[in-house]
């Protein structure tokens, strides 16, 4: 299933049985938060929400609906993303990475498909009205604040548009640089200041959709800009920053973290002109303490960058970043050791990487261990390692919003080596074998397990 806008989306949910429609007014100032983290934290991350009467913090009910925890669950995310498993998305791009340059007329024939898969990743460019220009708002129109944004937490400085850019289907924060004209296009939180006046809240380190749909993104031309924004989207704010201007204020703000992020000064958008499709649903979200809906939304890109992970760093079976270690805090990895101090060659490599150079404590395990599965991770971890031996620390760039580093996006990271020791690193005892029953004796019991009586699911052993 490939969704074109928001709108189908939330069609496709609710005839999944995934969304439920909260028909009686509820305040975008705190209430909506606690309605949705409650869901969040839920078996599974709840259902999908769709708030149909919005009340602002002025008493007045929105026009808008607000969708939130749309992505929040894994069935959903693949739903998003039209794939039936989110691997199978990483299955697609390792099958494009080891494309072979063919040899005979056969095997040039048989590569056509997937070179004509490639031509239609880029963008383009649609004529005519677009979608999200069906309704346009300027000048004394403008005003964010009639808009359903969230002010989620209680020492929150403001109202807060939440979530500004997931994948093509949401309101878009877009930049493009002067020089290069290349497009940005990030997910930042945005306060809102005025009814036409913005905090944008960037940040130093963070900077496929046409690829994970199969087919190119609409564009079209901004109503007050130059800028392109995607054809379907549902709510397009368009403004600009006066570099010259002094920072505003922005912030706090109760982040991903759990904490609250502290105010801070940072640019200042002039909102120039509200556009948005007819019967538009506007998108929010929440983070605080994990798991969230942003935990989702991680994981379909961690799941997405393992095989460009592979690239650089062959070695690497799996990885993952549990809901507690918010992203950025912890990262299980496993490897098919082939030589000693391997595990100190990955960590190093992934710390060299774009975001990855973030991670706060790096696991590196051997290829048979589950680094989904945190408990199994950790428990193999504690076995294997003596932690004088098998843990290192190192100094680098650490996330905007890690609140406990000794200088602002400077600090330390801890690197643990949990694979099986051999005896080139200097472990001369012998390592010991995992306890595992053998395949005979379960299948024994499976087959007299309804006549036990016990009411209990047997544990499968990975």
């Amino acid at each position: 299933m490939t969704v074109q806008n928001l709108q189908e989306f939330v069609r496709a949910l609710e005839e999944a049985g995934e969304l439920i429609r909260l028909r009686r007014p509820i305040s975008a100032v705190r209430e909506i938060t606690e309605i949705a983290d409650r869901c969040m934290k839920s078996p599974g991350g709840g259902p999908a929400l769709l708030v149909e009467q919005p009340t602002l913090a002025n008493g007045s009910t929105s026009a808008l609906p607000a969708g939130i925890n749309l992505f929040g669950s894994m069935r959903r995310m693949s739903m998003a993303l039209g794939v039936e498993d989110l691997d199978a998305i990483g299955d697609r791009i390792t099958e494009l990475l080891t494309l072979k340059v063919p040899e005979g007329w056969r095997e040039k024939v048989a590569l056509l498909p997937k070179l004509a898969e490639i031509t239609r990743f880029p963008p383009r460019t649609v004529s005519g009205k677009p979608p999200c220009q069906e309704v346009v708002l300027r000048g004394e129109e403008v005003d964010v604040e009639r808009l359903p944004n969230l002010t989620c937490w209680p020492e929150d400085g403001g109202a807060y548009i939440t979530l500004p850019q997931v994948i093509t289907r949401l309101p878009q924060v877009i930049t493009r640089d002067p020089r290069s004209g290349v497009r940005n296009v990030g997910m930042y939180r945005i306060q809102v200041l005025g009814r036409d006046l913005l905090a944008m809240h960037w940040q130093r380190h963070k900077v496929f959709a046409g690829f994970l749909r199969r087919k190119p993104v609409a564009l079209a031309r901004a109503v007050t800009s130059e800028l392109k924004v995607p054809a379907e989207a549902e709510v397009v704010i368009e403004g600009y920053i006066d570099p010259a201007e002094p920072l505003v204020l922005e912030g706090p703000f109760g982040d991903h973290t759990g904490f609250y992020s502290l105010a801070d000064h940072y640019p200042a958008v002039h909102v120039t002109a509200i556009t948005m499709r007819s019967g538009a649903i506007y998108p929010c979200t929440i983070v605080g303490q994990p798991p969230m809906e942003d935990f989702y939304l991680g994981h379909a890109t961690e799941r997405i960058f393992l095989p460009l992970l592979r690239l650089t760093v062959p070695e690497i079976v799996d990885y993952h970043m549990p809901a507690p270690g918010i992203f950025h805090n912890l990262v299980f990895v496993s490897i098919d050791k082939q030589y000693p101090g391997q595990a100190w060659k990955v960590m190093n490599a992934l710390w060299g990487m774009g975001l990855m150079s973030l991670a706060k404590v790096i696991v590196v395990l051997d290829k048979g261990v589950d680094v989904r599965d945190p408990d199994e991770a950790w428990w193999v971890a504690l076995n294997h390692i003596d932690p004088q031996r098998d843990i290192r620390f190192t100094m680098g760039p650490v996330d905007v919003l890690d609140h406990a580093s000794r200088a602002f996006t400077y600090g330390s990271k801890m690197g643990v080596d949990a694979t099986t020791k051999w005896k080139e690193e200097g472990f001369d005892r012998e390592w010991p074998s995992r306890i595992v029953m053998d395949d005979e004796t379960k299948a024994r019991v499976d087959a007299m397990w309804d006549d036990l009586g016990i009411p209990l699911t047997p544990r499968v052993t990975r």
